[in-house]
Formats: C-alpha cells, sequence, structure tokens
C-alpha cells in the first residue's frame, strides 16, 4: 500500500472541509518532500531503536542543527537527536503539526545526575543499633556545555564570568540536581549554584544547570 494512501483516504472521505482538504494535501507533500529528498537522513530520538526520517540542515555549523520530520511526529524539547555518531540535544521546537521540527545543539560533555541514594548497613554500635551508610547512584548522561549565554536585546553570544558554566540537560522528574553539589568535569571542580526551570513546560523540556569552578586553594598559597 503506497504510504500516501491513509491521507488520500482521509481527503476522499465524505464531510471533509476545504480547510481539511488542505491540510492533507500539505501533509502529502511534506511527507514527498522528506521521504524523496536527497539530504533526507533517518535519525534516532531518545536513545529509541526505531529511525525516524528527516532532513537535517547547519544553524551553526555542526553545533547547532534543524531537524524537520514527517508531519505528526511527535518531537519535544529536550528529546535527544541521535545523528551521523553525535547526540543533539532538543532546545527549542515549532509547534506545527505538518511541519514539526527541532532546533538541537550538540552534547559536548557528561553530566552526572543523582538517581537515588541507596541506604546499607555498615556495622552495629555498641548498643547494638544499626549504622547505616548511604551510596549515590549516579547516571551520566549526554549535555551541552557552555560558557556563553546570548542576549536578548543583540541576540549575540556573551562570555559568562571566569569560571562560569551552564550545562543544559533533559528534564526528568527522577533526577535530583542539588545546589552545592560538587562535580568534576573535564579534570576540573565545579559547584551547582542554580538549577533553571524556566524551558520545562507541561514537565516536558530541558534544564540549565549553572556551575562554577571551584577554586584550588592550594594554588593559591
Amino acid at each position: 500500500m503506497s504510504i500516501y494512501e491513509p491521507y488520500m483516504a482521509r481527503i476522499r472521505s465524505g464531510g471533509t472541509t476545504p480547510k481539511e482538504s488542505n491540510d492533507m494535501l500539505s501533509e502529502i507533500r511534506q511527507v514527498d518532500l522528506i521521504l524523496t529528498s536527497v539530504d533526507r537522513s533517518d535519525v534516532k530520538l531518545n536513545k529509541e531503536k526505531e529511525l525516524y526520517p528527516s532532513i537535517v540542515s547547519n544553524v551553526d555549523k555542526f553545533g547547532k542543527r534543524r531537524f524537520i520530520f514527517l508531519p505528526h511526529t511527535d518531537v519535544e524539547t529536550g528529546y535527544y537527536i541521535e545523528y551521523q555518531n553525535y547526540t543533539y540535544l532538543a532546545t527549542d521546537k515549532n509547534n506545527d503539526p505538518i511541519y514539526p521540527e527541532l532546533f538541537a545543539e550538540v552534547c559536548n560533555a557528561e553530566f552526572p545526575v543523582l538517581i537515588k541514594q541507596m541506604k546499607y548497613q555498615t556495622g552495629t554500635s555498641d548498643m547494638g543499633s544499626p549504622i547505616w551508610g548511604y551510596k549515590d547512584e549516579i547516571e551520566m548522561i549526554p549535555c551541552v556545555m557552555t560558557n556563553q549565554i546570548y542576549s536578548a536585546l543583540s541576540n549575540q553570544p556573551i562570555p559568562l564570568p571566569t569560571g562560569a558554566m551552564i550545562m543544559k540537560i533533559p528534564y526528568n522528574p527522577e533526577h535530583v540536581i542539588h545546589i552545592n553539589y560538587a562535580i568534576k568535569i573535564r579534570n576540573s571542580e565545579y559547584k551547582t549554584i542554580d538549577v533553571a526551570y524556566q524551558h520545562v513546560i507541561n514537565e516536558k523540556g530541558y534544564v540549565e544547570v549553572h556551575l562554577q569552578r571551584e577554586v584550588d586553594k592550594k594554588s593559591e598559597r
């Protein structure tokens, strides 16, 4: 059966309005554009095995890219996109179901997130009471690491203060990110100073973890 048959069947069905027919024709054109394009690529979303046809274009070389998908493909900010052996994080999208597209940034680091804290007994006290120890279960996830922000007025990158860093990661309510949490990234010690959720809408999107590099006290002597 032709891939267009479901669309054509809906167009030919009785009671469709001119707008519905026009939308169906737009969907058919979009499907044909993507599936027959010489620029078509098949990408993965969120580590799934399924491949999604897409047209990929550069926004800023390979560091930022635009991914156009088939009509009604479920895409959201905070999604991972696997393309050409790189993992991208979707940080923007449009809301048109016929022309769904994501704008994504390449992941250039891994961020340790706390999944849960495991409690275990290490011994007993002199009174016979259990002594408990705790171990953090950490998951390393791909993230976008940057030392720049964009000015809303000039739309140009502005460097962050020395030692400051922002990590963009998918929003996941099961991931616990504590303030003043010490982490090591590329042989440098950092501490979380803020977690921003302004890019999370209806429990979907991504968060920005603000970090500050720890000063090595020994080097100051």
